[in-house]
C-alpha cells in the first residue's frame, strides 16, 4: 500500500510541476534600468494547432513605489477598451489579454497572436534589450 500511495504522490507532483499538460511557453528575463531591477515573465497559450491564442506579462519591480508608477502607465494605456487587465499588489504587476491589444495592430510583423510557438520564441528570445529565456 506504500508502494501505491508514493507512486500516487509522485505522478500527483509530476502532474503538478509540469503544469497538468498546458499548451503554453513563458518567458523570462531579468533586466535593470535607471538603478531598478525588473523581472518579466511573459506566459503565452496555444491553441490546438500551436498558434498563441492568449498572451499574459507579469514584473516584479525592486521598489514598490516604481511598481506603483508603472501601475499607473499600464492602467492609463490600457482604458481605450481592450480588454486588458491590470492587477497591481505591491511590487508585481499582471497584465491579462494582452492578445486584445495584439489584434488590433496594423501591422502584420508585430502581431503575435497566431504565431506559432516556434515564432513565438523566436521573437521573444531575439528582443537584445530584454534577453528573454523561453521554456516550453
Amino acid at each position: 500500500m506504500k508502494k501505491i500511495f508514493t507512486l500516487f504522490v509522485c505522478a500527483l507532483v509530476l502532474v503538478l510541476v509540469t503544469g497538468c499538460g498546458k499548451n503554453q511557453v513563458v518567458c523570462t528575463a531579468t533586466m535593470e534600468e535607471a538603478g531598478q531591477s525588473m523581472k518579466a515573465e511573459v506566459v503565452a497559450e496555444f491553441d490546438g494547432d500551436d498558434k498563441v491564442k492568449s498572451i499574459e506579462m507579469s514584473y516584479e519591480l525592486s521598489d514598490e513605489k516604481t511598481a506603483e508608477t508603472y501601475c499607473s502607465l499600464f492602467k492609463l494605456f490600457t482604458t481605450s477598451g481592450e480588454n486588458v487587465e491590470v492587477d497591481c499588489s505591491g511590487k508585481k504587476i499582471t497584465i491579462k489579454g494582452l492578445e486584445s491589444i495584439d489584434m488590433d495592430s496594423e501591422d502584420e510583423a508585430d502581431k503575435i497572436v497566431g504565431k506559432t510557438k516556434a515564432e513565438f520564441i523566436e521573437l521573444m528570445e531575439k528582443d537584445e534589450e530584454a534577453k528573454f529565456t523561453c521554456k516550453k
